[in-house]
This record gives structure tokens, C-alpha cells and sequence, in this order.
């Protein structure tokens, strides 16, 4: 299966996606219309930790609340999805997230939101993705970055 795969320019960082994931994430911007849409990226890391591999995403949860211009993704069901993936060797690895007809490029709250995520114990990732879909089905645009509790790193595609 094809993936995709984007770097940081230090290569600190590798995140990897494959085209049936992506397919997958359209699709729910697809069904979101003009709504903003987004859900969670469930993975692992390659055995040096060099890699995420992105394994499956989900939608919004139920208590998610959509609009034209904010998503704010719920919690409903997803402790016990991701319990289930833990013991599969799959953790949260962070966040999607759909600006539909416009830019794949973070705004400031969807910074603060990663940079706040980055610093919760609870979570328990300390770097966490936020892959940023933007545009509509005639032409997406897409965006990765790697957060930490200070900073964000633009990863581009190789």
C-alpha cells in the first residue's frame, strides 16, 4: 500500500500516512460539507522511534461541535477506542483536523490547542501531530506538523 511520507527539515521528525488513511480523512471532509470536521491519529512508532505511522484516524465524536469556521472534537467513546488500540501497540498521536475551502495552515487556536495538548500528562505524548486538510475535493491541501509544549515544526512532504 502507498504511503506518504513528511520530514522536518533537522529530520527530528518522520510522519508517515498511507493513501487508504488519507482516503479515509476526505472522505469525512466530504461528508462534513462546509463544516469544519476532524477526529484523532491512532499509530506507533517505528522500532527506533524515528517514525510515526499513522494506522487509522477517527471521525468527530458525537459531542464534537461543527461550524463553518471551528471544530471543537469531543470525547465520546474515544478512552475506550484507544484502550483498545493500546493493547494492540497503538497510541494517540494526535489530531486531524478540516478547514474546508480554505488553507491547510494552523490558525492560532489550533496552535495554542496542540501546544496545551503537548503539555497534558494525560494524553501522554509530548509531541503531538496535527495533520490540517484544507481546500475541497476539486483540489485538497495538507498539512503536517509535529508540536511541543513551545513550538511547532512544519513537516514537508517527501
Amino acid at each position: 500500500m502507498s504511503k506518504i511520507t513528511f520530514k522536518s527539515v533537522d529530520d527530528k521528525f518522520l510522519v508517515e500516512i498511507n493513501n487508504k488513511i488519507l482516503n479515509r480523512i476526505k472522505n469525512e471532509c466530504i461528508n462534513a460539507r462546509t463544516k469544519e470536521t476532524g477526529g484523532i491519529l491512532i499509530g506507533n512508532y517505528s522500532e527506533n522511534q524515528s517514525i510515526a505511522n499513522i494506522r487509522s484516524i477517527t471521525g468527530p465524536p458525537k459531542d464534537s461541535k461543527q461550524d463553518r469556521h471551528t471544530f471543537r472534537r469531543g470525547i465520546n467513546g474515544l478512552m475506550k477506542l484507544l484502550d483498545n488500540k493500546w493493547n494492540l501497540g497503538q497510541y494517540y498521536l494526535g489530531e486531524w483536523h478540516f478547514h474546508p475551502n480554505s488553507s491547510s495552515q494552523p490558525s492560532q487556536v489550533d496552535d495554542n490547542q496542540m501546544k496545551n495538548f503537548a503539555k497534558d500528562g494525560l494524553l501522554q505524548c509530548p509531541e503531538p501531530i496535527l495533520l490540517i486538510i484544507g481546500g475541497n475535493q476539486n483540489k485538497w491541501d495538507l498539512s503536517v506538523h509535529v508540536y511541543t509544549k513551545t513550538n511547532r515544526t512544519t513537516l514537508t512532504k517527501i
